[in-house]
């Protein structure tokens, strides 16, 4: 795993997060190093989504389980998104019409997979469609699109110290050249 591109994931996740990012900002992501990108960076939400065509359309049953060894990027935690991600996706991405925008995933199916059960019928999982935003129950064994999901990990403490370091650093700066300037002191400009 390319420990670099994770870094950079990290960072930029917490950086989004810290200034407040609110709409989607999918960054394809090379997370092994070989030149390829299969997954994108879903900065507000927080996950990796893998290209929607990675896992050929599949019963449930065979989609949790091609999932589960599924190593992509790198990455071997990958799992089913949930119907409360895939419409924070649709909310964050933006819409043509009602249509979920495919930028900057390749074209997508009309129905996805979900973990949530649905409640009427606990044979059936709940699906997701991005052509306008709804939700269907399925029978499982029904053949239906398989998108992939991957937490981003957690900066580590080191990182998280230097972040706040810098950002104490970016704050405290400003107002000592206030403060040498109320009191006559010159300062040279940068």
């Amino acid at each position: 795993m390319n420990i670099k591109a994770i870094a950079a994931a990290s960072v930029s996740l917490l950086l989004s997060v810290a200034s407040g990012v609110t709409s989607a900002q999918m960054v394809a992501v090379d997370l092994n190093g070989d030149g390829h990108s299969f997954a994108f960076l879903d900065v507000a939400n927080g996950l990796y989504w893998s290209r929607p065509d990675v896992i050929a359309a599949a019963r449930y049953a065979s989609a949790t389980s091609a999932i589960g060894s599924l190593e992509l990027e790198g990455r071997t935690n990958w799992r089913l998104p949930t119907k409360a991600e895939f419409q924070a996706l649709y909310a964050t991405q933006g819409q043509t019409g009602t249509a979920m925008r495919t930028a900057p995933f390749p074209a997508y199916l009309g129905l996805y997979w979900t973990t949530d059960v649905d409640m009427d019928n606990t044979l059936q999982n709940v699906t997701f469609a991005p052509g306008n935003g709804t939700t269907q129950p399925r029978f499982r064994t029904t053949t239906i699109g398989v998108w992939a999901v991957s937490p981003v990990p957690e900066p580590s403490a080191g990182v998280l110290a230097a972040f706040g370091a810098a950002a104490l650093l970016l704050r405290i700066r400003p107002r000592f050249r206030q403060l040498r300037l109320s009191r006559g002191t010159a300062v040279t400009p940068r």
